[in-house]
């Protein structure tokens, strides 16, 4: 909270740090009741809406949460973009582009919005890759993939996201997305979460010769991307491995 500006009153915030120390989740009526607000979005595609994205960023600035129409909007339109791509893709940066590859974010919505203000938003010039580890541990995961799947839907060659091994429901259970997700949007959300997760591709090759991909997928030394290629994705369990980053 404090990360984003919202300013509580002492009794407020002894109430939140007293539902810390018991670790219960925040849930709707609790979020409400400390005027954490909900938004949301405008009228309009966010394929035709950079100012959407704009307007995304600047409410999530102020601590404020995307309603559950607006985020299942975002949710949906981002898991059709990412099950048409293939497991492996291959990206090719022109001159005068730059590439950016963004690892384990893990909820810190604070940090994603400082590497956008460094190193600028995506673009058709500024291609991003998010390399897996988007959610878990952190308390924002909600508002760092929303933000991610927005610039996905807006420049789907531009943007691309891989698959980690937090990308998964029983991770999500353990590390402490499932119950965000719970206390933003409700029981029933985690489902929408979970097809988006089955949905997202794997692998990104750049210019041919870099591989970029998550270190918690696969151990198999022998793994060729003919192997990685051939996978059926939306089955995949990606497992919960000891020291689990």
């Amino acid at each position: 909270l404090k990360q984003l500006g919202l300013r509580l009153s002492d009794a407020e915030r002894a109430k939140v740090h007293h539902l810390r120390r018991k670790s219960i989740c925040l849930n709707h009526d609790q979020l409400q009741q400390l005027r954490i607000s909900f938004f949301s979005l405008p009228k309009g595609s966010l394929r035709q809406s950079p100012k959407t994205i704009r307007f995304l960023v600047n409410q999530f600035r102020q601590g404020q949460i995307l309603d559950l129409e607006g985020a299942t909007m975002i949710v949906e339109e981002a898991t059709r973009v990412l099950q048409c791509e293939a497991n492996v893709n291959y990206v090719t940066i022109y001159p005068g582009n730059q590439l950016t590859v963004v690892g384990d974010l893990h909820g810190q919505l604070a940090d994603l919005l400082t590497i956008f203000r460094l190193r600028g938003a995506p673009s058709p010039t500024n291609l991003y890759i998010f390399n897996g580890d988007i959610v878990d541990r952190g308390e924002h995961g909600v508002e760092c993939l929303l933000l991610i799947l927005a610039y996905k839907t807006l420049f789907p060659q531009f943007v691309y996201v891989n698959r980690g091994n937090h990308e998964m429901h029983s991770m999500n259970e353990k590390y402490g997305f499932g119950d965000e997700v719970r206390a933003k949007y409700g029981r029933a959300s985690v489902d929408l979460f979970d097809a988006l997760f089955s949905h997202i591709p794997l692998a990104v090759v750049v210019q041919r010769r870099v591989i970029v991909l998550h270190g918690g997928l696969f151990s198999a030394r022998s793994t060729r991307l003919a192997d990685i290629d051939a996978i059926p994705r939306s089955t995949l369990s990606v497992g919960d491995s000891s020291g689990s980053k």
